[in-house]
Parts: C-alpha cells; sequence; structure tokens
C-alpha cells in the first residue's frame, strides 16, 4: 500500500469520528468560582465564614467535653471528722486543756484551746491545724495527760503516733511524764460538758461520731 493510500484511509476514519464537544459543559460547571459571576471578595467572605464556623465548631465540641467531664466526675467529699483528742498539761503554771479533731486521712482539721493556765475558755483561739507550740509552752517535770475519743478502734494506733512524737518533738528533751487512755466515760463527759459550756448541744444517748461532729461545726 502506498504512502498517499494510507493518509487517505487515515483521513477517512478522522472524518467519520465525531469529536465531543466539552466546552458547552465545562463553562457550565467551570472550576474557578470566579468564572460564575462571583466577585473575588465574595469568594473571600465566603471562604472567611467558613473558617470561623469550623473554629466555633471546635470551641464548642471542646467546652461540651470539658463540662460533660465535670459533670460526670464524682465530688470529692471533705474528710469527715473521725477523732477527737484532750491533751492536758499540769504545770506550776496551771492546767492547760487543749482538744484537736482528726479527719480520716488522720490529719488535724481543727485544735482548739478549751484551757489555758487554770482558765476555762468558752471563746477559745482555734486554728485548723496541728500547732501545740501555739497552745503549750513546755516546762520540765510537766505531766501531760493524753485522752482519745474515737469512733474506730484501728484509727486510734496511727493517731497517738502521731500526737505522742509532736509532744516529744515540741518538749524537745526536756523530762516529762506522759499518759494515754481512749474512749474513756471520762473523755465523753468532758466532750459534752465543754460542747455545752460554748452555747452548743448535745442529745442524750449520742454517739460518739455525733460528738465529734457537733464540737468540729462547733469550731470550724
Amino acid at each position: 500500500m502506498k504512502l498517499k493510500d494510507i493518509e487517505k484511509n487515515l483521513k477517512k476514519e478522522q472524518d467519520c469520528k465525531s469529536v465531543p464537544d466539552v466546552y458547552a459543559r465545562a463553562s457550565k460547571a467551570p472550576l474557578n468560582k470566579l468564572l460564575t459571576g462571583e466577585t473575588p471578595a465574595r469568594a473571600f467572605q465566603k471562604q472567611v465564614v467558613m473558617n470561623l464556623l469550623i473554629f466555633v465548631l471546635i470551641i464548642f465540641l471542646v467546652m461540651a467535653i470539658g463540662f460533660s467531664a465535670m459533670w460526670l466526675t464524682p465530688k470529692t467529699e471533705a474528710a469527715v471528722a473521725e477523732c477527737y483528742v484532750c491533751v492536758t498539761v499540769e504545770s506550776e503554771d496551771g492546767i492547760d486543756k487543749v482538744g484537736i479533731v482528726f479527719n480520716e486521712s488522720k490529719m488535724a482539721i481543727v485544735t482548739v484551746a478549751e484551757q489555758t493556765a487554770g482558765s476555762f475558755n468558752t471563746s477559745p483561739l482555734v486554728v485548723h491545724s496541728l500547732l501545740f507550740d501555739d497552745f503549750i509552752s513546755p516546762k520540765v517535770n510537766d505531766k501531760v495527760s493524753v485522752e482519745f475519743l474515737c469512733g474506730k478502734s484501728l484509727a486510734i494506733n496511727d493517731i497517738v503516733r502521731t500526737v505522742v512524737n509532736e509532744l516529744e518533738i515540741l518538749y524537745n528533751g526536756k523530762v516529762f511524764e506522759m499518759s494515754t487512755s481512749a474512749n474513756s466515760s471520762q473523755i465523753r463527759t468532758h466532750i459534752k460538758d465543754y460542747i455545752s459550756a460554748c452555747s452548743g448541744s448535745t442529745a442524750d444517748g449520742e454517739s460518739v461520731d455525733e460528738l465529734i461532729k457537733t464540737y468540729t461545726e462547733l469550731f470550724a
């Protein structure tokens, strides 16, 4: 087959094929939105608004997660008053009495100067920590009595160690006598009498926990 015949056949095949008109369809949906007649300022505003909406949505989701965590997290209740301790110091200056309430975490939450140099305090100095040196002036040959009142006997051991250690640190090598007792009728009577003297009230037959709670709330 000659070259002319080949060219003729190719030309004949091309003439028989129809070329699709894609311009009409492309002009209806142009890739560049500006071809639809939208101004550059309008296109910019739409983009800014879209970005702002996305930003606000993200902020809203973060806040929703944060509030959900706050609502779903169980509230931590304050530690309950668990043990009352009365420290009595007899010295040449008279008798000092200090009342301390410990919570479930074995931390002192109320310390009360119940008696100072033999004088009964109905409006006592109160602090919310264990600071013996604010209430007791240690002297040689002092007689120290420590009485514990606690509804849970297992909790007494740790609190006994805490109080005894603090007193030994306070006296810092000074010779003194110390005795301890727990849940005696005398300490129950003392706490009830002191609550009444300070304008508080107790009911007959109140449990140890109720007495300690009343004492704590009175000096909170």
